[in-house]
């Protein structure tokens, strides 16, 4: 059985830019309508109610500074 020598491929320069530049569009391609709507979602002008969520070692706790405390009932959503 004979061995052949193997051909040596010295340059793959095309196939190394498809495989670099194809993914790079593609992720531009995804980022450009994630970006658009991240920015739209970012702030709401008139929210009906502010709340802040504080983060301690073991719990969560909440201030609603938009609630008032006129009645003993809680805060209902």
């Amino acid at each position: 059985i004979r061995n052949p020598v193997p051909e040596k491929i010295l340059h793959g320069t095309t196939i190394e830019i498809a495989w670099t530049v194809t993914p790079s569009l593609i992720l531009v391609l995804i980022a450009i309508p994630s970006f658009a709507l991240l920015y739209s979602m970012d702030e709401v002008v008139d929210p009906a109610v502010t709340i802040k969520a504080i983060g301690h070692q073991w719990y969560w706790s909440y201030e609603y500074s938009d609630y008032n405390q006129s009645d003993s009932e809680g805060l209902l959503f």
